[in-house]
């Protein structure tokens, strides 16, 4: 059976649908979505809490990343960054992403890209939910605000 139209997922995709669905894991995905509307849930001092790492991550030899600011915006910690990594790749800069944020993450963790016309977003919610640790749970809002001269290289390619 042909896929209906614009229902191709990738290149090549000659189905147009998957093999099963992700039921086995929502509720854990509805877990982090009631902490993250319960008031109070997010923690207090990121800068304290995960500004050290992300630091000690960027300042580390063959770091890809630039730090420009980090500071607290409402609840969400926001990172202003610069990717260095020159000729990379979209599945570069995600791997570089996600190991900038395994140096925060906690054991619970819903990562977003998005693309504006100048950089890349990653919105990250993270924490410790009920069972996971034997403090209250709570978590983190995480914005990483990426761009230079990589990045927009980039957004003239394909996502």
């Amino acid at each position: 059976m042909d896929p209906a139209p614009g229902a191709i997922r990738w290149e090549g995709d000659a189905k147009g649908h998957g093999i099963d669905d992700g039921r086995w894991i929502a509720p854990d995905v509805e877990a982090l979505l009631t902490e993250l509307v319960s008031f109070g849930w997010i923690a207090e001092e990121p800068e304290a809490h995960l500004q050290p790492h992300l630091r000690d991550a960027c300042d580390a030899a063959g770091s890809p990343w630039i730090v420009h600011e980090a500071a607290l915006a409402g609840p969400v910690f926001a990172v202003s960054l610069e990717w260095a990594r020159p000729g990379g790749t979209w599945r570069e800069l995600r791997t570089d992403v996600f190991a900038l944020l395994g140096r925060i993450v906690e054991s619970t963790t819903f990562v977003r890209q998005r693309v504006t016309e100048d950089m890349v977003e990653f919105w990250c919610a993270t924490g410790m939910l009920s069972g996971d640790t034997s403090f209250a749970s709570h978590g983190h809002l995480i914005l990483l605000l990426i761009g230079g001269p990589a990045v927009e290289s980039l957004s003239a390619n394909q996502r």
